[in-house]
């Protein structure tokens, strides 16, 4: 997983990363980097060379967080093929929330996780019926989830075949 990133200094040797044969990164170069490697690259102070202190590089909202995306979220995340927006949705935006604290953007994906949990939950009681219809249905949801929705659906199975078999015991 990558996300964007602009180096608010020049650093010396790094031009490898930038895939241009510069031995150096610009100042205000934009490029995508590994998560773990900008979130470390970003949390990291340097001087500049008006005697400031600033960060080595600034993180950019990856695409997976334009307003689109978070307007779709917003009117009616059940219905957002999550997967295709990005596989691991969830893990990138705790990721955000942590660097970022913001607020606003944590009660948006919390809120979301609930709503989706819900209809989760409802599909996976759901998932043997013998209506067709209802088992595609179920299918194009199951597809649409990201990878920790997928896991959270699979423990949803497995407790409530867990359970029919404890009430049928």
């Amino acid at each position: 997983m990558r996300i964007p990133c602009k180096f608010n200094v020049q650093v010396a040797g790094l031009g490898y990363l930038e895939e241009t044969g510069n031995a150096d990164i610009k100042e205000n170069t934009k490029l995508e980097l590994p998560v773990w490697l900008a979130g470390i690259l970003s949390g990291i102070p340097i001087m500049s060379e008006e005697g400031e202190e600033v960060r080595l590089l600034d993180l950019l909202p990856p695409d997976a967080f334009n307003k689109k995306i978070i307007n779709s979220i917003k009117s009616n995340s059940v219905n957002l093929s999550l997967r295709s927006v990005l596989p691991n949705f969830y893990s990138l935006a705790e990721r955000w929330c942590f660097w970022f604290e913001d607020a606003a953007f944590v009660e948006i994906i919390q809120q979301m996780l609930k709503d989706r949990s819900v209809v989760m939950n409802d599909y996976s009681f759901n998932l043997n019926s013998t209506n067709s219809s209802n088992n595609d249905e179920i299918s194009r949801f199951v597809h649409s989830l990201d990878n920790l929705e997928k896991e959270i659906f699979m423990v949803c199975v497995a407790s409530h075949k867990d359970a029919k078999q404890w009430l049928n015991s």
